[in-house]
Order: structure tokens, then C-alpha cells, then sequence
């Protein structure tokens, strides 16, 4: 029994063949290219995407017997795709780190708190989240916005193009901001004070529900079996908490990639006054997620090794022969805007600190440095709402980084672990897919199965209480630079053509 996977992040498509006891057998990946048709604006062209994807499958399907496969599952970047009446898409998907819709929050706040916005959906009111995205494209795109009939996410763009279903999974309601996760209902209240027609939305179902079957068309152009079960999925963030071990609630989840994405499991839906952490939906009834998207860690580090034109695992060795006895540097790593725990998308990257004794390598530790702080800012604010993790689970592409993996246990003062298989959000659309064929078991008994430690990095005491005090600066660095970002983007809107 076998799986094939898809999981479509910023930079890449993989697919990937999984057994039935969480083995990765063979996967392959092609490059795909996020847009930037304007300042502020990321989308992905679907066309593109089905291009890619299919031409992952086919790689794999060349690898292995199309009678071994019995399920698939399909897990992309969180994005949104808009469908006319025919269930086409009306433009390309607008994807999470889009912030076309900064003024549109502003203008939101105006007419409800975001205390009230968070206590309704567990969400603080962002760009990244479906209805300022929709309140722009009614106020810039009039046309196109009365053509909308359904909304799914983009990874349901691909179920659609495989089965012909016309659904969505819980996690993309959780980010639409029009969704009450307390409650597991849509919140009419908001929808109709944004004007949002809810029928635009369709019924969430769980990630491991069977969302159709391939079409016999799709099954002759791909090599895949006719009637293959496809799942319904989830975002690659969501689902990468389930791969990296996020069931157990002692296990925070850290998902490194283009960006950083941090969970914990919890049956209990937490009370965040500073309206600060994400609170999605668990994998079963009556639980929850708890963490948040940080913004761009792995991302700004590619940047880093392409201006410096370095390599950057050349640029890793090189901080990993590094004292701390350099003057210190404070780098603000999210070049797309700071996210959570932070939510000050128009603060783009920062570094303070610079003097000629500094080399690549020292902004390099410094950018690595600032993900970690962030980091530690978000478990803090968990532990005041009685989330303490023990351990911190790191998955991804920047899991493999062990300098990396130390900083982050030196920042955090937790024992940091990195698992057999990075790809966590593969792995966990394979536990969504066997949960959906098995008659008997759970999530948490195909994690414990599959799920294997391969290094440990732990903290070191004097390193510890040294970032302990840097994590004082970097939040007086951040606060008192946030009015002099709005300047600054101000200030580009008026410059001349």
C-alpha cells in the first residue's frame, strides 16, 4: 500500500511516494514561480501550478507500479482561488504573503475591534486572511468580484482539477476571518458586515475525508489508476504540524521553510488577551492548534546567500566557526513583513549594528538569530495562556540546518529535535491519506509508528542567558522602528515616476 503525495510550497512542487508505514520511497520536484505583478502583491498563475504538478506525477508514476497507489493527497502553500459559475478560476490565486490588502484591514478595524475579530475566529485581522482580500477585490475589481460563485483554496484548486469536487478543509475557513473556530460555524455576523454572500464558501470537511476520485481522464494523462481516492487535505503548514509529530501537546511544531510557521496541539481552546496567537482548528472535534505564521525565515536567508554571493551552506559552516564575541547585530528577518507574533506587515527587514568588523557570515548568524527570537516571543506569549511546550519539533527545509537548529535551542531554552524525514507536510498528507483507508487506529498511532528522532540539540546555559538579553533589544529595535516603516512606506507612494 502506497501513497502519492503533492505538497506545493513558495519555491517548489514535490510529489512523493510514501508506504504504508510512513517510509518515503522516491519523490521529485520542479521549481514553480510565485508572481509579483506590483508592489505588495504575490499570486500564482493555476494553469502554472496544474503544469508542475503534473509533471511531478508523471516522474513518479514512471517509478512505481500505478496499481501500488491507493490514495492520494494533494497540500499546497495557503493561497485563495476565485471560481466563476462554472467552476473556473476568474485570476490567478492570491497566496499568503500578499499584502495588497493592508488598507482594507485598517478600514475593517473602523468598524469592529480586533479584540471582537479575534475573540469570533482566534484570528488577529491581517492581509493574509480571505476577507480583506475579498473587500479589495470588491472595491478595486468590482467585475470580477460579482463573478465570484465559489472560493477554495488553492490546494482545492488541485483536488478540483483531479476529481472534479468543489470543496475546502477547515484550516482554509480558519484563515478566511469569517469563521468562528469556538463554535465550527461560519460567523454571520462578520459576513454580513463585510457584504461577503456565504454561499461563496463552501462546507469544510476534515482533512481526511475522501474529497472524489480521479477522473478516467486525469488517470490516462498522469498514469494514475482510474478511481483513485483523492483526500480532501490541508494547508502545508497545517498539515506539516501532523507530520512533525504535533499531536503530542509537550511537542511544538516548528515549520521552516520560506517562511516559519510554529504550533502546539491543545484540547483546550486558549484565552489570548493580546489577541497575539492563531488559534486554528484540530484534527478532531473540540481541539485546537495554537501558534501562529512568523513570516519569512528560510526565504531571507536564500536572499542573504544570493547578494553575498555565497553558498549558503559554505555561509552555514562559517557560522557555525563563529564566537559571539562580535559586535552585536540585530537583523528584523521578515523582508514580506513581520507576522505574528508581531503583526507589523509594513516593518520589512531590518539590521542594526553594523561596523566594518562584520563579514557575511555575521549578518547571516544575525538573520538565523532573528527567526529564533521571533520564535521565543511566540512561545512566551504561549506560556501566559498555559501552552508550554517542552520540546520543539523542527521541520522543513530548515530543519537540516544544524547551526540553525542550535541557535534555535540557545534562543529558546528547549531541547530542539529534527526528525527522520524533514518533509513533514508529505508526511503528513500520507497520515491524512492512510487515516482515511484505515478501518482502525488514529492519527496519534500513525505518528508514534512512523514518526523517528534523528538529532537533538540542547540548550547551553550561558548562551541562553546571552540571547536572553539580546531578545530585549531586538523588541526595542522592532518597536521603535515600527512608526519609521510607515514613513518609509508612505513615503514610496509619493515618490516620483
Amino acid at each position: 500500500m502506497k501513497f502519492l503525495v503533492i505538497d506545493c510550497g513558495t519555491s517548489g512542487c514535490r510529489a512523493a511516494v510514501i508506504s504504508h508505514k510512513g517510509k518515503l520511497l522516491s519523490q521529485s520536484k520542479v521549481p514553480i514561480t510565485v508572481q509579483r505583478p506590483a508592489h505588495g502583491l504575490a499570486e500564482l498563475d493555476t494553469n502554472h501550478l496544474w503544469s508542475k504538478v503534473s509533471a511531478v506525477i508523471k516522474k513518479e508514476t514512471q517509478k512505481h507500479s500505478p496499481s501500488s497507489l491507493c490514495c492520494m493527497g494533494v497540500s499546497t502553500m495557503l493561497g485563495w482561488v476565485f471560481l466563476n459559475a462554472k467552476y473556473q478560476p476568474l485570476m490567478p490565486a492570491i497566496v499568503y504573503m500578499d499584502n495588497r490588502a493592508k488598507n482594507e484591514v485598517k478600514q475593517l478595524l473602523k468598524l469592529i475591534s480586533p479584540e471582537e475579530v479575534f475573540a469570533r475566529t482566534g484570528h488577529r485581522p491581517s492581509p493574509l486572511l480571505l476577507a480583506p482580500q475579498l473587500t479589495w477585490l470588491a472595491k478595486y475589481n468590482r467585475p470580477l468580484f460579482l463573478k465570484i460563485h465559489k472560493t477554495i483554496g488553492l490546494k482545492d484548486e488541485l483536488v478540483r482539477r483531479l476529481t472534479g469536487a468543489v470543496q475546502t478543509d477547515f484550516a482554509h475557513l480558519d484563515y478566511s476571518m469569517l469563521y468562528n473556530v469556538r463554535e465550527a460555524k461560519l460567523d454571520h455576523d462578520l459576513l454580513d458586515l463585510l457584504n461577503i454572500d456565504s454561499s461563496i464558501l463552501p462546507t469544510p470537511r476534515s482533512p481526511f475525508s475522501v474529497a472524489g476520485y480521479i477522473h478516467d481522464s486525469v488517470a490516462t494523462e498522469l498514469n494514475l489508476p482510474k478511481g483513485l481516492p483523492v483526500i480532501t487535505g490541508s494547508s502545508d503548514g497545517t498539515t506539516a504540524i501532523y507530520g512533525g509529530g504535533g499531536l503530542d501537546r509537550k511537542i511544538a511544531v516548528l515549520v521552516s521553510g520560506s517562511t516559519d510557521v510554529l504550533m502546539s496541539y491543545s484540547k483546550v481552546y486558549p484565552v489570548d488577551p493580546n489577541c497575539v496567537l492563531t488559534i486554528n482548528t484540530g484534527a478532531y472535534p473540540g481541539t485546537f492548534t495554537v501558534g501562529g505564521p512568523l513570516g519569512f525565515s528560510g526565504a531571507t536567508l536564500r536572499y542573504l546567500s544570493q547578494i553575498f554571493r555565497k553558498d549558503a551552506k559554505k555561509l552555514q559552516r562559517l557560522v557555525a566557526s563563529l564566537d559571539l564575541n562580535a559586535p552585536i547585530l540585530l537583523f528584523l528577518p521578515g523582508l514580506g513583513g513581520e507576522r505574528a507574533p508581531f503583526w507589523m506587515e509594513h516593518v520589512t527587514g531590518g539590521l542594526l549594528g553594523l561596523t566594518l568588523e562584520h563579514h557575511p557570515e555575521h549578518i547571516y548568524r544575525a538573520a538565523m538569530e532573528g527567526c529564533a527570537l521571533r520564535l521565543k516571543k511566540i512561545l512566551m506569549i504561549m506560556e501566559q495562556v498555559g501552552i508550554r511546550p517542552r520540546v520543539l519539533n523542527v521541520v522543513g527545509g530548515g530543519a537540516k540546518s544544524d547551526v540553525w537548529n542550535q541557535i534555535r535551542a540557545n534562543v529558546t531554552g528547549l531541547e530542539v529535535r529534527k526528525l527522520n524525514v524533514t518533509e513533514a507536510t508529505s508526511i503528513g498528507t500520507a497520515m491524512f491519506c492512510y487515516q482515511a483507508l484505515a478501518k482502525e487506529g488514529s492519527l496519534e498511532e500513525i505518528s508514534l509508528a512512523w514518526i523517528k528522532i534523528k538529532g537533538r540539540y540542547r540548550p547551553e546555559k550561558k548562551k541562553v542567558a546571552y540571547y536572553g538579553e539580546m531578545m530585549s533589544l531586538f523588541e526595542q529595535y522592532l518597536q521603535r522602528c515600527a512608526p519609521l516603516f510607515e514613513s518609509v512606506e508612505r513615503l514610496r507612494g509619493q515618490s516620483p515616476t
